[in-house]
C-alpha cells in the first residue's frame, strides 16, 4: 500500500525541529573521563582548582634568591636549591640562596637577581642596584588560588585547557558524553562500495555520509546496517537500535512507495511526531519515538539526507551534546584587532602577550592580560595571543 503524504499543512523545518524537542526533549549524559579524553567535549559541571598553581613560591630565572631590603650591597651565598628540591631554609638579611629556574624560593627571600646581572666574589654577591621586590618571583596560588573556577558548565574543552587540568593536578572531569547513534540504510537497490556494481544497483553513501558527520560531532556509533526493503528484517534492526543507541537514524522508506516499509514500522514500534517537511529536498521526512528514544527517517536520496541532517538532525545531536549551551568555544584563526591599551614587547625579544577579545559592530579590540609565562592558567582563560617585534608597542589595529 502507498503511502502518501499530503502537501497542505507541513511544518517547515523549523516547525519541525521545535515539535521534535518538545516531544522528544534530548537527553544529557555525564560521563567521568580522562582529561586526554575530554578535548573538544562539553564540561558537564564547573572545574576547581584544588591547589594553589604555583603550589610553592618559585624562581622564573636562573639566579639568587634575597630579601630585597638587603640590596644593594654585599651578600653571602649560603646554599643552594635546585629546581625538584627542597629545603626547609629561611634567609637573613644580607644572605642570598642560588636558584635555578623553578627553583622554590627560601623563606625569607622576596626577590630573585638574574645570575648574569650579578658579581660574584667567592662566597659573596656584590650587587650595585636595588633589587625590586618580587623581581623574577612566580609566587603561590598567584596564577591560579585554591578554589578558583577554572572551567565553568557548558565550557567546551581546549588543549590549552587540558595542560590547565594537569598543572593542578587534575586527572578525570565530568563532561556531557555526546549521544550514541545506530544508523539503518534500506533499499533493495544498495550495495556497498566496493562490490561489483550491476545493473540495477547504487552504491550506498548515506551510511558513509552520516557516519562521518557524527564522528565529527564526537558521537559514538553504536550500529551501521544496510538492509532490503524488507519490513521483518527492518522492525529487527530498529528493535536492535533502539535497544543500543540513544539515536537511530534510518534512510530510505520513508516515502510513498509499496516497499517504503520504515515508517510502518516505525509507526507500529512507537510512534511518529511528524509525518512530511515542507522542503526541498527532503519532504518525506519522519520524526518518530520507540521506546523514548528518537527515530530520524531520512530520504534515500544523499543530498537531502546531508541537507536534513544539517537542518535538524545535527541541532539535535547538539542539544543532547551540550553544544547548543556553550558559553566558551574554539576559535582557531587569526582576527584584526584594535589594542585599547598599550602592548608593550621585550626589549630584544620578539613577543607574545595574552589578550581577551571584546567585539562591537566596529569589529575586535584586544585588552592585554597581566602575563608571566609561568601563568598557565591565565593564559588558557585569554582569548588569544598577540605577537610583537622586538621593541615595539602597539595602540593601533593588530593582527
Amino acid at each position: 500500500m502507498r503511502n502518501f503524504v499530503p502537501e497542505e499543512n507541513l511544518p517547515s523545518p523549523e516547525q519541525a525541529f521545535s515539535l521534535l524537542v518538545g516531544n522528544i526533549p534530548p537527553k544529557i549524559k555525564v560521563a567521568n573521563v580522562d582529561i586526554l579524553d575530554a578535548v573538544g567535549k562539553i564540561t558537564a559541571s564547573p572545574v576547581f582548582a584544588r591547589i594553589d598553581y604555583p603550589p610553592f613560591s618559585r624562581s622564573t630565572v636562573d639566579g639568587y634568591a634575597l630579601k630585597s631590603s638587603s640590596t644593594p650591597g654585599k651578600l653571602k651565598v649560603v646554599d643552594k636549591i635546585s629546581i625538584g628540591e627542597w629545603k626547609d631554609l629561611r634567609i637573613k638579611e644580607d644572605e642570598a640562596v642560588e636558584v635555578d629556574t623553578g627553583s622554590p624560593i627560601p623563606l625569607g627571600a622576596d626577590a630573585v637577581i638574574k645570575i648574569e646581572e650579578t658579581k660574584r666574589e667567592d662566597q659573596y654577591l656584590v650587587l650595585d642596584r636595588k633589587v625590586r621586590f618580587g623581581a623574577n618571583v612566580a609566587w603561590v596560588g598567584s596564577d591560579i588560588p585554591q578554589e578558583t573556577e577554572i572551567l565553568g558548565k557548558f565550557h567546551e574543552i581546549l588543549p590549552e585547557d587540558i595542560g590547565t587540568l594537569a598543572s593542578l593536578g587534575i586527572k578525570s572531569i565530568d563532561i556531557i558524553e555526546p549521544p550514541s547513534v545506530y544508523i539503518i540504510a534500506t533499499g533493495d537497490e544498495l550495495i556497498q562500495p566496493g562490490d561489483k556494481l550491476v545493473p540495477g544497483k547504487i552504491y550506498e553513501s548515506n551510511i558513509h555520509f552520516l557516519a562521518s558527520r557524527l564522528k565529527q560531532l564526537k558521537c559514538k556509533i553504536a550500529g551501521m546496517e544496510l538492509l532490503p526493503d524488507d519490513k521483518e528484517k527492518i522492525s529487527l534492526s530498529l528493535r536492535r537500535a533502539v535497544e543500543t543507541a540513544d539515536i537511530v537514524i534510518t534512510t530510505g522508506g520513508t516515502s510513498a512507495g509499496e516497499k517504503d516499509y520504515v515508517h510502518q514500522a516505525i509507526r507500529e514500534m512507537g510512534k511518529i511526531v511528524i509525518q512530511g517537511i515542507n522542503t526541498k529536498p527532503g519532504k518525506p521526512t519522519i520524526l518518530g519515538e520507540i521506546k523514548g528514544k528518537p527515530v530520524f527517517g531520512l530520504s534515500g536520496n544523499i543530498v537531502a539526507t546531508i541537507m536534513i541532517f544539517d537542518q535538524l538532525v545535527a541541532r539535535y545531536v547538539e542539544k543532547a551534546s551540550g553544544k547548543s549551551d556553550v558559553k566558551r568555544y574554539s576559535f582557531h584563526d587569526r582576527v584584526k584587532a584594535t589594542a585599547i591599551l598599550p602592548i608593550q614587547a621585550d626589549k630584544y625579544r620578539t613577543t607574545n602577550i595574552p589578550v581577551y577579545l571584546l567585539r562591537d559592530q566596529r569589529g575586535f579590540f584586544a585588552v592585554p592580560v597581566p602575563f608571566d609565562s609561568y601563568m598557565v592558567g591565565t593564559f588558557s582563560s585569554s582569548d588569544g595571543y598577540v605577537t610583537l617585534s622586538p621593541g615595539t608597542s602597539s595602540m593601533r589595529e593588530i593582527w
